[in-house]
């Protein structure tokens, strides 16, 4: 999903756990496990951002990812919508090297 950052995406969950840029996403057969909570299908992945540039990223032919996962045998569906709500990360955030700046 690391594309989807440079198509401006702002926030980005799956079943309604946010994904931020220390996540740690696993496919375990027919289940997923982010940053060590196993999700069940179906997935719903919701992003905030430019839904132009998201959708035509999402459906590209051949390198897309809905195509990609079509050819697997899944079913993807891909909605636009408006008010798009992705609840707040509820996990601990670990900056090693990041210093508040002097105001």
């Amino acid at each position: 999903m690391n594309d989807l950052k440079g198509v401006g995406v702002e926030a980005i969950s799956v079943n309604d756990k946010r994904i931020v840029y220390n996540s740690y996403v696993v496919n375990i057969g027919n289940i997923i496990s982010l940053d060590e909570e196993r999700l069940i299908s179906p997935y719903v992945v919701k992003a905030i951002g430019d839904s132009s540039k998201i959708e035509s990223v999402l459906t590209e032919k051949q390198y897309g990812y809905v195509d990609t996962l079509t050819s697997a045998g899944k079913t993807v569906t891909v909605e636009v919508q408006d008010n798009i709500a992705i609840p707040a990360y509820s996990g601990n955030l670990n900056f090693n090297y990041a210093k508040e700046a002097n105001q």
